[in-house]
């Protein structure tokens, strides 16, 4: 039983902001978007539960509301380039060496006999 309206579950959390609670749970857990853009900075408040891990998780509306209103982008502005620590790593693309190719032999041309 809930008792605070400031402090919403998952789904709701997840109702709020357009998302699913995968999405949510996925940046609690990895601290990142699926693609690994940008590091997601989106508090969670977890409460009760005696083991690792347990417990019953929620987000306060105030940082929800915080979370959207960074995000908001405004007429002819581009969005802010990430940080060098939020970039994804670019992958060495290594070029596999051209196969050499066999020089076959010129084909022996007969002569005519006259």
């Amino acid at each position: 039983m809930k008792t605070n309206p400031d402090l919403l579950r998952p789904h709701e959390a997840a109702n709020f902001l357009g998302l699913t609670e995968a999405t949510l749970r996925l940046w609690r857990c990895e601290g990142r978007s699926r693609l690994g853009h940008a590091k997601v900075a989106l508090p969670y408040v977890k409460i009760g539960g005696i083991r690792k891990g347990a417990g019953r998780v929620y987000y306060r509306k105030a940082d929800l509301e915080a979370f959207v209103a960074a995000r908001v982008i405004r007429p002819g502005e581009s969005t802010p380039p990430l940080a060098p620590e939020q970039r994804k790593p670019k992958k060495a693309h290594h070029r596999l060496p051209a196969p050499k190719s066999k020089q076959l032999p010129a084909p022996k041309r007969e002569g005519r006999a006259a």
